[in-house]
């Protein structure tokens, strides 16, 4: 089960995270991802809805994305009592903005988003890391291609400047870029704490399925869901902490 939370450098992250691509309608979603926008991102009252539910069920993070619509939703979700500890995204174009707007949520940590980390200009990635940890946030990384990117990760010299490592990780393999056994060798050797995402393969998993793998991998601290309704929410998290 993914109840509870870590601790890192006095900070508390919750095991089990609201994830936000829905929100946005993120292009993993195919077909629906136009109809999320359109009933998500551009109505923050339905997007708060989520997060109160979510949060009613024991969910006390949230992994985001710092749009303003969400940002919106999550401001309403916290003066209705939902305080969501906040692991936030830092996006490529607004990386110093971000830093600053997730610092003044008070963010527990910031990630920097898979393609600013996958693109390899690692001096850069060094300099915003510097930033995050100026702010006292834990700091992170994202990415699209652990394999390709984590060995390079394990030469270079940002390796000491994080602390979570947050990658795509399913049963299926669904967009990791090699076999889960290489992966799974490579961020042992890591040695950070693991967000997994896209745990569902973007609903090609039952919850049940998934958690019944991800309990068998002792690599994987904290997971990232993300859900499109109050009563999937329901559904999925239920699963995730124990109670079904």
């Amino acid at each position: 089960m993914f109840n509870g939370e870590i601790n890192l450098k006095n900070r508390k992250i919750p095991r089990l995270l609201l994830g936000t691509s829905p929100f946005i309608g993120a292009g993993q979603f195919g077909a629906k991802a136009s109809y999320y926008y359109s009933t998500l991102y551009k109505k923050p009252h339905n997007m708060y809805k989520i997060i109160k539910k979510s949060w009613e069920i024991g969910v006390k993070g949230i992994q985001l994305l710092p749009y303003k619509p969400i940002i919106k939703a999550l401001e309403m979700a916290i003066k209705d009592g939902c305080e969501m500890k906040i692991v936030g995204t830092i996006r490529p174009n607004t990386e110093l903005e971000d830093i600053e707007l997730l610092d003044d949520l008070e963010a527990e940590s910031m990630i920097l988003h898979a393609s600013l980390v996958d693109g390899g200009n690692f001096n850069y990635v060094e300099t915003l890391l510097k930033k995050i940890n100026d702010k006292g946030a834990i700091a992170g990384l994202a990415t699209h291609a652990p394999y390709k990117t984590t060995k390079r990760i394990l030469n270079s010299s940002i390796r000491k400047m994080f602390d979570i490592y947050m990658l795509p990780f399913n049963s299926l393999g669904y967009l990791m870029d090699r076999s889960i056994e290489e992966i799974e060798n490579l961020i042992e050797r890591l040695n950070k704490k693991i967000i997994a995402k896209k745990v569902l393969a973007a609903g090609k998993l039952e919850p049940k399925e998934a958690l019944n793998y991800l309990k068998l991998k002792k690599c994987v601290d904290i997971v990232t869901i993300g859900v499109a309704s109050p009563n999937e929410a329901k559904e999925t998290f239920n699963v995730f902490l124990g109670r079904y």
